[in-house]
Parts: C-alpha cells; sequence; structure tokens
C-alpha cells in the first residue's frame, strides 16, 4: 500500500503560543494539584473543602504558568514582529467580545 506524502507547513508563530499556552496550563494544573492535597492536608482540610481549596487554587496559578509559558514560545518565534502583530491580532479580537 501506498503511503500519500503531503505538505508539511511550519507552524505559526500563534501555533506555537497556542501549544506553549496548553502545555503551560496543563503543567502547571498537575504540579499545583500535588502541592495543594499534600498542603491541604497537612492542615486538615477534608471533603468539600478540600476539593474547593485545591481547584480555586489550581485555576488561579495554572493561568500564570501558561501565560508565562505562551510568551515564552512567542519570543522564540522566527521573528519578532511577527509575535507583535499576533499578540495584536489576539487584542483586538478579544475586544470584540
Amino acid at each position: 500500500m501506498q503511503v500519500v506524502v503531503g505538505h508539511y507547513r511550519q507552524p505559526s508563530c500563534f501555533d506555537l503560543v497556542k501549544t506553549g499556552f496548553v502545555m503551560g496550563y496543563a503543567v502547571g494544573m498537575v504540579a499545583r494539584a500535588l502541592f495543594d492535597v499534600f498542603s491541604c492536608l497537612r492542615i486538615g482540610m477534608w471533603g468539600r473543602e478540600l476539593m474547593g481549596g485545591i481547584g480555586k487554587t489550581m485555576m488561579q496559578s495554572d493561568g500564570t504558568f501558561g501565560i508565562l509559558l505562551a510568551i515564552r514560545m512567542g519570543i522564540c518565534c522566527s521573528s519578532f514582529s511577527s509575535f507583535l502583530k499576533m499578540i495584536g491580532t489576539l487584542i483586538r479580537t478579544l475586544q470584540d467580545f
């Protein structure tokens, strides 16, 4: 059976930034969950209180780590001017909401 090889395109700067944000968010969520479970159990939280405490801090810290990794991936793009154009497009898109 013959395999058809298609054209592979280089990922754009926006693709790299999206990937960086998703990776940072996922890694931050796992790390924060591990740290929070032990710290909440140490101070005596159980049940709903434990889940609420873990969930709040997970969502706060994960977004921060995701944004930091997205910025890092954007800086590593092929050209800094394309990164700035992408940020401008993203800001205009968010203003439309």
